[in-house]
């Protein structure tokens, strides 16, 4: 992962390659830690003193629970809300900031921990001065690859077979094991191998994982497995192989 600046000014952004934008549309992110943060999830948006004041309640309605279970349910609250109101100032300065570009950003939040996207690094730079500096991050998503092939070190076959999502009865999941395990020159995930496998009074191995996965160089084993289960198949990518 390379690092670079934009100007002598501006913050390090790490540049993370891959095959697409980040949630398909968003070319920058700033990862950062604001106790409280989820108090700006489902607040109301229709002005900004009603934005405030939705937070506000968020954080009191919060902070009150923590007095009633005596901080011991950690689960729903933090130690963070045992903290004075006067905590409230930097999630109040992070919503002012943030208020103006709601319609051209994206915030997605893990506890503390907040990902802003945005299409203009200069919107995430004038949010990010309302940040404690520590453990703010930049990131560039860099579209190296395309999402219609699959780059691989080394292989051996030409295409690769993810599963779905899904439930499959146990009928099904054996007829599928039965076929591919006879197919010659395929190659089977561990994890899916693992899955076909196991004991099947398992309630859980009736779910295919969509990190399962078949090499192949038949386009045909495709078509034959949808008939044996139907929407079995997640996508089928060609396999570019860089063997060095």
């Amino acid at each position: 992962m390379a690092t670079s600046s934009l100007t002598s000014s501006s913050p390090e952004i790490k540049h993370q390659q891959c095959n697409k934008l980040f949630y398909d549309q968003w070319h920058y992110c700033l990862r950062f830690h604001l106790n409280g943060l989820t108090c700006l999830r489902n607040a109301r948006r229709s002005s900004l003193p009603e934005y405030l004041d939705s937070i506000q309640e968020h954080w009191q309605f919060r902070r009150n629970f923590y007095k009633y279970t005596g901080g011991k349910n950690l689960r729903v609250t933090s130690g963070s809300w045992a903290a004075t109101d006067g905590d409230l100032l930097p999630i109040a300065n992070f919503a002012r900031c943030l208020y103006a570009h709601l319609a051209t950003t994206r915030l997605v939040m893990t506890g503390d921990v907040g990902h802003l996207y945005a299409n203009d690094i200069t919107v995430l730079e004038q949010i990010a001065q309302a940040l404690d500096p520590r453990g703010i991050e930049f990131k560039q998503a860099v579209v190296t690859r395309s999402r219609d092939r699959l780059t691989l070190r080394r292989s051996q076959h030409q295409y690769r077979s993810y599963l779905r999502d899904s439930s499959i009865s146990q009928r099904d999941r054996a007829s599928v094991w039965q076929y591919i395990s006879q197919q010659p020159n395929i190659r089977i995930s561990r994890s899916a191998t693992k899955w076909f496998e196991q004991n099947l009074s398992n309630s859980n191995s009736c779910y295919s994982r969509s990190y399962f996965f078949i090499d192949h160089d038949d386009p045909g084993i495709v078509l034959m497995l949808e008939m044996i289960k139907h929407r079995l198949i997640r996508c089928t990518l060609p396999i570019d192989s860089i063997n060095n």
